[in-house]
């Protein structure tokens, strides 16, 4: 990587060189010989070429100062030489995919879709938000229906009190999942940070490493703050209470209210 640099070489033959962790912002072409069907890997390998040169546009204001200095440089354009059709397997980048940066791949899609067919111009970071939104709700639909089903091949009868409780972290802390990051990849979780999730219910083994953290994050924001726990959420939530930002007092004020009033919403 030095000799490259140095431009005493000007050829680098490495598969995990092009993917992530590394930063050569002087190539200009990129041969991709391995195929993929991550998309944000796709995006990863093109991506090594697509920058700009070291310090170029890092004090321009506007969009159409940096285009001029990119244009005007001794870099202006890349190439990417595609041997393995990732280029036709996904699609090209689009304001969805800059601005989506949290939002996960299939909302993007979604809203990519509907922008097309609806042929007018929208309001790409609430359609964004509107799609996961609406994915989620899908996403718990299934799972409800998957429960039903499950409820009836399982052969219940009237007299035999059966009771199952799942608490969904996310709907829980009203957060939604974070999208997935190519360098997330092969990440685990350390012993400490298991033990957390197992100590508030959730098993670290359900949700994607990124996911993991995100709940992890939250809690200890929660912890902090002394806001209301996952489990009270959960249960306010069937409710219809916000409990993003609720103090933990706040919430068991509710609970016994709820519970006084044979758990109807207190007016």
């Amino acid at each position: 990587m030095a000799a490259f640099h140095k431009g005493t070489l000007q050829v680098l033959c490495n598969v995990g060189c092009i993917t992530e962790g590394v930063d050569v912002p002087a190539a200009e072409i990129v041969v991709m010989a391995r195929p993929t069907k991550s998309r944000s890997l796709y995006a990863q390998m093109a991506g090594r070429i697509l920058r700009p040169l070291p310090n170029l546009v890092d004090h321009l204001a506007t969009s159409d100062e940096r285009k001029g200095a990119i244009a005007e440089s001794v870099k202006p354009s890349a190439l990417i030489i595609d041997f393995v059709g990732n280029s036709g397997r996904h699609k090209l980048i689009t304001s969805a995919d800059i601005l989506g940066g949290n939002v996960s791949e299939a909302a993007i899609e979604l809203t990519v879709r509907k922008a097309r067919e609806s042929g007018a111009p929208v309001r790409m970071d609430e359609e964004l938000e509107e799609c996961e939104e609406e994915l989620y709700r899908l996403k718990l639909e299934r799972e409800e229906r998957q429960r039903q089903l499950e409820a009836r091949k399982s052969h219940l009868v009237a007299k035999v009190k059966y009771q199952a409780q799942r608490i969904d972290p996310f709907r829980a802390f009203g957060i939604l999942p974070a999208r997935e990051r190519g360098w997330d990849i092969g990440k685990s979780l350390s012993l400490k940070q298991r033990a957390v999730l197992l100590k508030i219910g959730i098993d670290p083994d359900s949700m994607p490493y990124a996911h993991a953290r995100q709940i992890l994050n939250e809690q200890f924001r929660r912890w902090k703050n002394k806001l209301c726990t996952m489990k009270q959420a959960n249960v306010l939530k069937k409710f219809g209470y916000e409990t993003k930002d609720m103090s933990m007092k706040d919430a068991s004020v509710l609970l016994d209210q709820l519970a006084k009033n044979n758990w109807r919403k207190v007016a």
